[in-house]
């Protein structure tokens, strides 16, 4: 449902641990269905370029079939220097910094969203290949992983603004939310 990326920054062990790609394929094993890897970047400098890309017919069908998948597993990231918009490089970690200074709570496939749960519009954006806010929202069943104290808020707003539908978490974070 998004491009992936393996900046130079990111630790190579860490970032394999959550290559989307990866991942999809071990959770398609497991329940004996079939992982469609989108062989994209993340993220591309120049908007011709992704123009270019998305006509590709692998990037096309990939994209088609993610917008009428009746199920999508998301992370949660937090607005942190360490996620993946943050990971591209400097200059993108400012500007995530400055989202999260502003009210930004969390992203979910690279689109980020603010306290309320309402996607908060930036220049990454049209930058990124992948599924975009309202593609998202018309996915039936929008699964969110995401566990620990500091995804708490990105978690609830998440929630709140229907960017998931089913949450799968571990009992502390469970907890935290039920807090709220």
């Amino acid at each position: 449902m998004l491009g992936t990326t393996m900046p130079d920054t990111a630790d190579q062990e860490d970032l394999r641990l959550s290559y989307s790609s990866l991942l999809s394929n071990q959770i398609a094993e497991m329940v004996h269905g079939i992982s469609y890897s989108l062989p994209a970047p993340m993220y591309v400098r120049n908007i011709e370029a992704k123009e270019i890309l998305l006509k590709e017919p692998q990037i096309a069908s990939v994209l088609e079939k993610a917008r009428n998948c009746q199920a999508g597993i998301f992370g949660i990231g937090t607005l942190s220097e360490h996620c993946s918009l943050a990971a591209l490089d400097k200059e993108k970690t400012d500007l995530v910094l400055r989202m999260a200074q502003r009210g930004g709570a969390g992203e979910i496939i690279g689109r980020v969203f603010d306290e309320e749960g309402k996607q908060i519009p930036n220049e990454i954006d049209e930058h990124l290949i992948g599924l975009n806010f309202e593609e998202i929202h018309q996915i039936p069943n929008r699964i969110g992983v995401a566990f620990g104290k500091e995804k708490v808020k990105a978690i609830h707003a998440a929630l709140k603004g229907d960017w998931i539908n089913i949450l799968i978490t571990d009992s502390l974070t469970a907890e935290a939310l039920a807090s709220i």
